[in-house]
């Protein structure tokens, strides 16, 4: 899961933060004692994290799908839709009191 030697330009023996383990996966020991997870295996954390990814990945293609059945039900709930329509609103008002102010100037 970490960073390939490569992309990063540092090997484990040899970068500026003395990390030996720099590009392995940071695992942060406290928040598994507070999860309550501290005594898995590493094989079995990485199980998890692998469900949890996959669950996240479902959810946000289940949110994209929500979010494109709306805009098909009414095309202009997009953001750019929105914005056109106010800027049409803005322009026809601007418009609207142009001529309301020449129709109602004396003469």
């Amino acid at each position: 899961m970490g960073w390939s030697e490569e992309y990063m330009g540092y090997t484990n023996a040899d970068n500026p933060f003395g990390d030996n383990n720099l590009l392995g996966t940071f695992k942060w020991q406290k928040a598994l004692v507070k999860k309550g997870i501290e005594h898995l295996s590493e094989k079995e954390l990485k199980e998890r994290n692998k469900l949890i990814k996959e669950e996240n990945r479902r959810e946000l293609q289940k949110v994209k799908q929500l979010r494109l059945e709306r805009e098909h039900e009414n095309p202009c709930v997009s953001w750019s839709c929105c914005r056109e329509r106010k800027r049409e609103s803005i322009l026809k008002h601007g418009q609207s009191k142009k001529t309301t102010f020449i129709c109602t100037r004396p003469n």
